[in-house]
């Protein structure tokens, strides 16, 4: 019996989730699934997008392992106080189209972020 897309995605998030904060290596995954390394690169590749797991490259007994990690999900923990971004100086900035990471301003060079931050301490 041929297991469909969705099916594989779902057994392979399971068992990433039984393997807990140990993780799983892809290669024990895929032979404990009995499916190859294609298939199971295309359900993860899915899963990642969801942020469902995180994949991760580590060393164990010296050799490079890729160790996959499911993600917990409990969003009954986040609380944003809408208020406390009020102030945030990038909401009112005019020059926000501009800014970004490899851009000559952003968040990291920034003077007016710099100062509200280091005033919310």
């Amino acid at each position: 019996m041929e297991i469909s897309p969705v099916q594989l995605e779902e057994l392979v998030h399971e068992k990433i989730k039984e393997a807990g904060d140990e993780g799983i290596a892809q290669t024990e995954l895929a032979t404990a699934l009995g499916v190859s390394n294609k298939e199971l690169s295309s359900a993860l590749k899915k899963l990642i997008l969801k942020r469902l797991v995180l994949k991760r490259s580590m060393k164990v007994d010296g050799k490079n392992v890729v160790k996959l990690f499911a993600v917990a999900r409990d969003y009954s923990r986040i609380v944003v106080n809408v208020k406390s971004m009020h102030d945030v100086p990038c909401f009112t900035c005019n020059i926000l189209s501009k800014c970004g990471n490899g851009s000559q301003i952003g968040p990291h060079n920034c003077p007016k972020l710099a100062s509200w931050l280091i005033s919310q301490l």
